[in-house]
């Protein structure tokens, strides 16, 4: 039997769905798909932020259930537990970090590190909630790491006036 390529579509997942859970195929990116994701995040917050204020927050609320739900699916489809090219989950929680800290470089570089880091060290609780079944797994962890992304962010800045 072949060994199935992680970085083609499954035909067993619907083309939106994909398309959604791995940020328009950045997650099909070969190296650091996370940090990529992550990337998209602060591109679409310094964006949509300076047209729209506080517009990041709508898509929070829009991105934030439909990801947990589709990406239950798609890791329910391709029968691997939080698959690598799901990356709408460090999307999600680096424009959770960023929220309210306006467009500076130093929010934007602070705000991308500190999410990362929390993101990839997984500190408790941040490993527990990664336990959790499905689209939730894939979500929570990433959504507490930006909160308290946020919260330090917020310190940081309240510290230092950037």
């Amino acid at each position: 039997m072949k060994a199935k390529n992680r970085f083609s579509l499954d035909s067993r997942i619907g083309f939106s769905q994909t398309v959604f859970c791995t940020v328009f195929g950045i997650g099909f990116i070969p190296f650091s798909p996370g940090t990529i994701g992550s990337l998209a995040g602060i591109l679409c917050y310094v964006v949509i932020e300076q047209y729209i204020q506080y517009g990041s927050v709508f898509i929070l609320l829009i991105a934030i259930p439909f990801g947990i739900y589709f990406s239950g699916i798609y890791e329910n489809k391709r029968g691997v537990s939080d698959p690598q090219e799901i990356v709408i989950d460090e999307f999600c929680g680096q424009i959770l970090c960023l929220l309210g800290s306006g467009i500076t470089i130093q929010s934007l570089v602070f705000g991308f590190l500190i999410f990362r880091f929390l993101d990839i060290l997984k500190p408790p609780p941040i490993k527990y909630l990664e336990t959790f079944p499905r689209g939730w797994g894939i979500f929570l962890d990433d959504l507490f790491a930006g909160l308290i992304g946020f919260f330090a962010l917020f310190f940081l800045r309240s510290l230092i006036l950037f």
